[in-house]
C-alpha cells in the first residue's frame, strides 16, 4: 500500500465521510514533519491522505487513521478525534 498526501486543491474536492485528527508538538521542525509524510505515503492506502500543513491529518479510511494514531502518539486514545458524515 502506498498513498500520496493530496494537494490543497485536490482536498477541496473532498466530501464526508472522512476521519481526521489533530497532532500538535511545538518541538517539531521541518524533518519531523517530512518524516510524518514520508511515513504516511508509505504506509496509508486504503483511501486519501490530506495534511493542512499545520496540525489537522485527515484520512478517508478510518484503518488508516487509527494505524496512524498508534504510531504517532504515545497514548493513543487520550483525546477525541473526528468524523465528518455524509449529510
Amino acid at each position: 500500500m502506498a498513498t500520496t498526501l493530496l494537494t490543497d486543491e485536490e482536498w477541496r474536492a473532498i466530501k464526508p465521510p472522512f476521519v481526521y485528527m489533530r497532532v500538535k508538538n511545538s518541538s517539531w521542525q521541518s524533518v519531523h514533519r517530512q518524516m510524518i509524510v514520508k511515513w504516511l505515503e508509505e504506509h496509508c492506502g486504503a483511501g486519501f491522505v490530506y495534511w493542512d500543513k499545520i496540525d489537522t491529518y485527515v484520512f478517508g479510511s478510518p484503518g488508516d487513521k487509527l494505524m496512524f494514531k498508534m504510531w504517532i502518539k504515545s497514548d493513543p486514545f487520550s483525546e477525541d478525534d473526528g468524523e465528518i458524515e455524509s449529510a
